[in-house]
């Protein structure tokens, strides 16, 4: 009876252990997929600037020609 309630106690820890890990490991992932799309955004945002500042800079060029 003591050996069952040990091998048992054991695979409760493995189990948690394991349940743990994969929690562990789903924030991670999780975590890593928000800063991807926040890098994404970041870049959108910053290549809209650049498009308009362009575009600001090519209508004034063309003020001060013409």
């Amino acid at each position: 009876m003591k050996t069952i309630r040990e091998k048992i106690m054991i695979e409760q820890e493995e189990w948690k252990s394991e349940i743990l890990k994969k929690a562990q490991d789903s924030s991670i992932e999780s975590q890593r997929r928000v800063k991807e799309e926040m890098v994404r955004e970041r870049n959108r945002e910053i290549e809209a600037i650049i498009e308009k500042l362009g575009d600001e800079t090519h209508s004034t060029q063309k003020q001060i020609m013409g």
